[in-house]
């Protein structure tokens, strides 16, 4: 019976004796237990097979375990919400269990955390060695090298200044940062949730604490951007509030919730409850989005903190929190927006054991795996406050392998060659051979190797020529491994060779009504049969208060697409060139429309006119 169930799952014993009693425990309950070692299958499964078995009392995973000790970060006892032993009058254990956590995971800088905030100090030793390094990014030469609209965006952008630099000249971001991933085990400063994680910033929030809802949907749309572009982003943390309900804003996050990216906004700090006062950006309704309330080192929601039994999803600490500041130092600070990176973290933390997770797995698995807490229950959907030990747990991870690959678009010319690299990971230490095969329907594309190990980095190429013909192509690569399969499909927009310039415009003076939903609309007629490859608007517009204003560009074929939103404040007037992919492969025959939208009264001003440029083919 031994041998039958040692059969069950193709495992293998010490018995030199061949007496079917693992010569590793022959002393331990006279011989009745045994450790197999299996292949071919995941211990998950070995397991689920061996529990059924007649011979069998129980069996179970022979864990890994290593020395249950706190990290060698100095202020390490100061940080109650990873590790609270009652320091400081607090209540043991009201804490979200990081060191047991870290016995599972310290996390992945392959695992990456938009910070939309007042920036991050990247320089800071603490941050330094787990902020995000812009791989398509050249420093320094003042050249947008991934052609992403930003300039040497090599940790992150400023969407104050439109520049590629998010340095923080405030200290919120910086803090926030690094309650996320702060280095572990380094000996400086403190640690965060993760000792390794890849923060990438985004600077919104200017040095008085203050911002623009235009700006925060540019940190969005940045964030979508890299995740699209290939980047592995998959939370942002958003601990910033205020104004009432805006469309455009939901409409990034919509964007950030198609594009799988968690993201977990502060609840407030004004003690009130937010089913009933509406605070944003928690409180939209996307299934991405996970409201955090703040709780204290006894366990209780902090004084500070909003709730709302629907609109609040769980609490995490956020009174009293150390953590890094700009300048190489150390600051106490509290608010929902010090709990937040708490969950911001454990979400990256999670996702370093099992990536597979979706978006909307990753926010309940948060909620459920929490510790129950009475403070909360009642305020908050969930009723728990955050438990990352739990939740490493919980992600249960089956060994296996993921697929990556970056890009995952482009953009090239007929006569072009590109290439896309595949990389090969490892999930719970898993070690096998992978198969890759390629589906495409364009002839030159080819892989550099059909099978592949955890590490390895297979490259797409994808040969065009003189007779390629132009449009979208999508190429499939399906990896696979003994039951694991696993796919990863990326795009070519193929441009003709050839393209040139068409230029249409309109001097109409068109006055804009102050502050009415009707707006102003000025149309340009293209009787042209063109094949558009790339948009160009540029605009001359006279106003007085040019953040009251919100732009958009209607094509021929009804598709839409804001130039500018409530963007600029006080400043006098929009002369600007807008540029847009939206409409490619539209053929651009008919009425295009610029329509503007005073939203605010006392200002007032003209369409002076306006211009389209297209490349295309025609």
């Amino acid at each position: 019976m031994r041998k039958q169930a040692r059969s069950l799952v193709k495992a293998k014993i010490s018995d030199l004796n061949n007496d079917e009693i693992d010569d590793n425990f022959t002393s331990l309950f006279s011989g009745r237990l045994a450790k197999f070692k299996i292949s071919g299958m995941s211990a998950k499964e070995a397991i689920d097979r061996l529990k059924s078995h007649q011979a069998i009392e129980y069996v179970e995973p022979d864990y890994r375990v290593s020395i249950a000790s706190a990290t060698n970060d100095p202020r390490f006892d100061d940080l109650w919400g990873l590790n609270n032993e009652g320091q400081t009058g607090g209540t043991a254990d009201a804490d979200i269990d990081a060191p047991e956590a870290w016995s599972i995971s310290t996390g992945s800088r392959d695992v990456v955390v938009g910070v939309i905030d007042t920036g991050v100090d990247y320089s800071h030793p603490d941050l330094a060695s787990n902020v995000w390094v812009n791989s398509g990014e050249i420093a320094g030469d003042g050249i947008d090298n991934d052609g992403n609209g930003y300039i040497d965006d090599v940790h992150g952008i400023n969407a104050i200044t439109d520049a590629g630099d998010p340095m923080d000249d405030q200290g919120h971001g910086t803090h926030v940062s690094g309650t996320i991933g702060a280095s572990g085990n380094n000996g400086v400063g403190v640690v965060g949730v993760n000792h390794d994680v890849s923060i990438v910033g985004c600077k919104f929030l200017a040095a008085d604490g203050t911002g623009s809802t235009s700006g925060a949907i540019k940190c969005i749309d940045y964030m979508v951007g890299l995740k699209n572009a290939g980047v592995n982003l998959r939370v942002l943390n958003n601990s910033w509030g205020g104004g009432g309900f805006s469309q455009a804003l939901a409409d990034a996050i919509t964007a950030s919730e198609q594009a799988d990216i968690l993201f977990v906004a502060a609840a407030g700090n004004d003690a009130v409850d937010n089913d009933q006062n509406p605070h944003y950006p928690s409180n939209y309704e996307n299934d991405n989005v996970l409201s955090i309330a703040s709780t204290d080192s006894r366990d209780n929601m902090s004084s500070f903190s909003q709730w709302g039994l629907t609109s609040v999803d769980m609490g995490a600490p956020g009174s009293g929190i150390l953590s890094t500041v700009p300048g190489n130092s150390y600051a106490t600070y509290s608010g929902t927006s010090m709990a937040t990176p708490h969950v911001a973290g454990a979400a990256a933390l999670v996702l370093s054991v099992n990536p597979d997770l979706t978006t909307l797995e990753l926010k309940e698995l948060l909620m459920s795996s929490g510790d129950a807490n009475a403070a909360l229950n009642g305020k908050t959907v969930a009723g728990t406050r955050l438990n990352v030990n739990q939740a490493l747990i919980d992600a249960d991870p089956t060994p296996g392998f993921k697929l990556s690959v970056s890009p995952v678009s482009q953009q090239a010319t007929v006569g072009d060659t590109v290439t896309y690299t595949f990389t090969i990971g490892s999930i719970s230490q898993w070690d096998g051979d992978v198969s890759l095969a390629l589906a495409s329907d364009l002839s030159g594309a080819s892989l550099s190797a059909t099978t592949a190990r955890p590490g390895d980095e297979v490259v797409l190429t994808v040969a065009t020529n003189s007779d390629t013909q132009w449009g979208n192509y999508d190429f499939t690569v399906t990896a696979t491994s003994d039951e694991q399969v696993k796919e990863q499909t990326v795009s070519l927009m193929l441009q003709p060779a050839g393209l040139n310039d068409f230029t249409y415009s309109s001097d109409e003076n068109i006055a804009i009504p102050d502050n009415s939903p009707e707006g102003a609309s000025s149309v340009i007629t293209v009787a042209d049969d063109l094949t558009i490859f790339g948009t160009t608007a540029d605009v001359d517009i006279t106003h007085t208060w040019s953040g009251d204003l919100v732009l958009t560009l209607i094509s021929a074929q009804g598709t839409e697409v804001t130039l500018q939103s409530n963007e600029g404040g006080s400043a006098d007037d929009i002369v600007k060139s807008f540029t847009s992919s939206v409409f490619n492969s539209e053929v651009a025959t008919g009425d295009w429309t610029l329509h503007v939208e005073d939203t605010a009264g006392a200002d007032t001003g003209n369409i002076n006119g306006w211009s389209l440029t297209f490349s295309a083919i025609g």
